[in-house]
């Protein structure tokens, strides 16, 4: 069991879910649900070294300034304040889609690289493909996952979430689903049983109470899209690490009412009540599952 004491100004990615599934990267083809990218190298870059999570790196990018296709407004709109001109972007710090997907494509690329990322129209339209030309001038070299301790883990894992919960705030919900995700693969990398046999007791009670409050957060990003069945999955991962957890439970039932599972939203309120009789939206939300 974990502390309960969590903070209620955290709203609730998990790099499980089908979101995340659908956007990965090769060095010949990056693609996404509705957008296909391929990558053609036009200059080779020095070395074999890789920029990883938090790197920062330094780039150039460029495209058609005919380009005026609706289907990819937000890409524009990114491009239109940085295009041609060299920006610092650390890798993790992505707050869109297509910022995910620029920092998955940087991480294919070497010191020095220029490439040709040729994305093709959305959705089968008849509009032109989006030519960019991105050059990876340079990048910092940071420690990977499997070489921090884990107190650096955590304190990486704790940063994301709480951008998360700005970008969440800021109602960028987006942005705080792919903050979410970088956090919970730090924590998950901390949570690997060799691992955590050498966790002092005070750090393994911060890990579990950090990785509920990611689920828990979340969770709330799938709520606001009305993706019923992740904030199911969402919560239940939370419940796996804190079963008492009320505001799991919660959200669970909503969900489970959401998609017409009263049977299991009851269980589920019934079991919260057990923990706090008095919880008044706990008893409303009971209330109207059985009328």
């Amino acid at each position: 069991m974990t502390d309960k004491s969590q903070d209620s100004s955290d709203p609730a990615v998990d790099p499980d879910t089908d979101e995340d599934k659908k956007l990965y990267v090769t060095l010949g083809q990056w693609l996404t649900a509705d957008l296909s990218v391929k990558k053609t190298v036009t200059k080779k870059g020095k070395a074999f070294l890789r920029p990883q999570l938090e790197s920062v790196c330094v780039v150039s990018v460029d495209y058609n300034d005919n380009e005026t296709s609706d289907h990819c407004k937000e890409l524009y709109m990114f491009l239109t304040q940085h295009a041609r001109n060299r920006l610092e972007l650390k890798l993790g710090s992505a707050d869109s889609k297509y910022m995910l997907g620029l920092e998955k494509l940087l991480m294919t690329m070497t010191e020095s690289e220029e490439c040709l990322f040729i994305i093709s129209s959305c959705h089968g339209s008849e509009e032109g493909d989006i030519i960019l030309k991105v050059t990876l001038h340079s990048f910092t070299v940071e420690k990977p996952i499997w070489q921090m301790s884990s107190k650096e883990k955590y304190s990486l894992a704790f940063s994301h979430k709480e951008r998360g919960t700005e970008l969440f705030k800021e109602g960028n919900i987006e942005g705080a689903f792919v903050q979410y995700g970088v956090a919970i693969k730090y924590a998950l990398c901390m949570c690997e049983s060799s691992v955590c046999k050498k966790l002092e007791k005070t750090m393994i009670q911060e890990h579990a109470t950090l990785m509920s409050i990611c689920y828990l957060n979340l969770a709330a990003c799938h709520s606001k899209m009305a993706n019923y069945e992740n904030v199911i999955s969402s919560c239940s991962k939370a419940l796996a690490v804190d079963a008492d957890n009320v505001k799991g439970l919660y959200r669970r039932a909503q969900a489970y009412k959401a998609i017409g599972q009263i049977d299991k939203a009851r269980l589920d309120l019934k079991q919260a009540l057990k923990i706090e009789p008095q919880n008044k939206a706990v008893i409303t939300l009971l209330h109207n599952c059985e009328t």
